[in-house]
């Protein structure tokens, strides 16, 4: 009769245990379900059933398991578009110039710059290359280096409103050649 008795408690003991272990076990699992860590420089987008929730900063932040999930990391920190191809601009004396450039830009708003488009970086650079185009018509060109020094405001001004819709400033332009085609 006592071992029955030990053997009973000793059955309790085990299921409670197995129960214990599966808690956790799934304590767990929620835990890492429901959280995310988004590193210093990144932004990260959360959606919930698909649809956009949030956009949270860096840090821990916690969600709703299997209704919110983190779908994009944007990185906050000054990014350089380098342009591989020279665009062909016509001045108002009618003379032909390539130039090459590059834009240096942040991004300051995560939401708009994932769902703008997915290709922003394009975006910015197709934008950029018409309003260079648009804008050199207008400009002659009697030297290089003195255009540059004194047009690199007028440029940015150009070129600041297009980052806009799709969450960048343009910081800065960097007009690496310029040269008569």
């Amino acid at each position: 009769m006592l071992q029955n008795m030990i053997f009973a408690l000793s059955q309790k003991n085990t299921i409670i245990v197995v129960v214990v272990i599966l808690a956790f076990v799934a304590l767990v699992v929620l835990i890492y379900l429901s959280s995310v860590f988004v590193d210093k420089k990144y932004n990260k987008i959360i959606e919930r059933l698909g649809k956009y929730k949030k956009t949270v900063k860096p840090g821990w932040h916690f969600m709703i398991p299997l209704l919110d999930s983190a779908v994009e990391s944007i990185d906050m920190s000054p990014q350089t578009l380098l342009v591989t191809k020279p665009i062909s601009i016509v001045t108002k004396n009618e003379k032909n110039y390539e130039i090459d450039y590059s834009l240096r830009f942040v991004t300051v708003d995560a939401a708009k710059y994932y769902y703008a488009t997915k290709d922003s970086t394009d975006v910015l650079f197709i934008e950029t290359s018409k309003r260079f185009v648009e804008y050199f018509k207008d400009v002659e060109i009697e030297s290089v280096e003195k255009f540059l020094k004194k047009n690199d405001s007028k440029l940015l001004s150009l070129i600041k409103p297009i980052g806009e819709p799709l969450g960048i400033e343009v910081e800065e332009i960097i007009i690496t050649s310029l040269a008569i085609k």
